[in-house]
């Protein structure tokens, strides 16, 4: 072992001494900030036709992803570089400034990019298709080197991980294993944020659960603008009638503070009494159980069982999940809340969720769409309401990632998600990286057109 990293690390040695040597007037290594919170380590390249280019770290989407999995990709048009950031363009200069307009490439998107150099410092802006502006600012550096103890990181992620997943048997699986191999054999060239994100996320859909990852947080150059009250009810939820007897439901998310417009919303569904009621979850990732039981309690006829929470400690003693019979052993919730279900799953074996309808119930026929996107807290409702004679699930089969997740702190600049929390149904089917089948499959942007075509008309 201590030779293997010995090697590695004469590797790395070798390679940024090549680098020194090739840093001439033309090429520079910069420290860049983004407002979105990221911090970039690039090489900066101006050519003699003066199109310049800057660029992260060489060849680190193909350790990330496989070489076979990174040509297909390439192949195929869906990945475009083999760094996660890569700049082009061209420039012109005019006094002692240094202009530059081009093309930003990331793994994740494209923009414009527009900046100006001057003496050893950068500045400018990221254009997004929306014309929406992430700007940004930047120094050279000398020496291009990790601009964080990102090694020291990933070390605390896998502790924090092994400390707290809801299952320690997980960590004794080959997909685990394999993936912490993975981060460990990468993690001494990792340079940037966005190198750090690539080589700790990218791999965590081959691991045998979901709720796992990490991401930035934004400390803002410009602070973000606030949406309006307005624009955040219509984006999460949204009520149109179709005609006297048909109301369309889109909810886009559960997630955010948002019970009370909720409960507005099923107010006006008990008033109106509508025959045909359509839930479009299509869009939906999921969110706080806390926001769907309103929804829940509208929409069953008699008190159900909504599934059990089984923790760390429920495993720590037991090799399964339990017979549905014993479900009545832990502790019930009917009125979820964050704190209430966190607390539980910090101190009891498991949660049972239990709805109990409301005084009035939802009479008429349900039409539920659903998509490879309908996610998280969606699945429980789908699958509960599935079994029901008045509902059709129209649509593709859901996400399959249904856990409980809680934040970790990783240093000031990263939060780790981790699972604390199995998920089983009440008849005790799993569906976590399984999802919930509809009654009847089609391509997810048919589904309501189908609806009306085939099902109401």
């Amino acid at each position: 072992m201590k030779k293997s990293v010995t090697i590695l690390g004469l590797i790395f040695l070798f390679n940024t001494f090549l680098n020194a040597v090739n840093n001439n007037s033309n090429e520079s290594y910069w420290h860049i900030t983004t407002s979105s919170g990221y911090e970039h380590l690039l090489t900066f390249k101006i050519k003699e036709d003066n199109s310049f280019v800057f660029y992260s770290r060489k060849n680190a989407v193909k350790q990330y992803l496989g070489e076979k999995r990174f040509n297909m990709g390439y192949a195929a048009g869906k990945i475009k570089s083999s760094e996660m950031v890569r700049i082009e363009g061209t420039s012109y200069s005019k006094s002692d400034t240094l202009f530059l307009k081009g093309v930003y490439n990331s793994f994740y998107s494209e923009q414009g990019f527009e900046a100006c150099i001057v003496n050893d410092e950068i500045s400018g802006v990221l254009i997004h298709k929306s014309t929406r502006r992430n700007k940004f600012k930047g120094q050279s550096v000398d020496v291009f080197k990790p601009l964080k103890n990102y090694e020291a990181m990933i070390d605390s992620a896998i502790r924090i991980t092994e400390e707290n997943i809801y299952d320690a048997a997980l960590l004794n699986t080959n997909e685990w294993m394999r993936y912490v191999n993975h981060l460990n054999s990468l993690k001494r060239f990792v340079c940037d944020d966005m190198d750090f994100e690539g080589v700790f996320n990218f791999s965590v859909s081959s691991l045998p659960f979901t709720h796992f990852g990490l991401s930035l947080n934004k400390k803002r150059l410009v602070p973000a603008k606030k949406k309006s009250k307005k624009a955040e009810l219509k984006s999460f939820f949204n009520l149109e009638e179709k005609d006297t007897l048909t109301a369309l439901f889109t909810i886009n998310s559960f997630g955010g503070s948002k019970k009370h417009e909720m409960d507005s919303i099923i107010t006006i569904l008990k008033t109106k009494n509508y025959k045909n009621l359509i839930i479009d979850l299509r869009k939906n990732p999921g969110g706080t159980i806390e926001n769907a039981m309103p929804l829940a309690r509208y929409l069953v006829k008699d008190t159900t069982y909504g599934g059990v929470f089984l923790t760390r400690k429920w495993f720590d003693q037991h090799k399964n999940p339990p017979h549905v019979d014993d479900y009545a052993r832990f502790q019930h919730f009917s009125h979820a809340s964050f704190e209430l279900i966190i607390n539980g799953i910090h101190d009891q074996e498991g949660l049972c969720l239990k709805v109990i309808p409301d005084n009035k119930t939802y009479t008429g026929k349900i039409i539920i769409l659903t998509s490879k996107r309908t996610a998280s807290t969606c699945e429980p409702l789908v699958y509960a309401l599935k079994s029901n004679p008045n509902t059709v699930v129209i649509g593709e089969n859901t996400y399959g990632g249904m856990l409980n997740g809680e934040i970790f702190e990783l240093y000031p600049e990263y939060t780790l998600w981790v699972p604390t929390a199995e998920y089983y149904t009440a008849d005790g089917t799993r569906l976590d990286k399984i999802g919930v089948a509809p009654d009847i499959k089609c391509k997810a942007k048919e589904a309501l057109e189908f609806t009306f075509q085939k099902i109401l008309k």
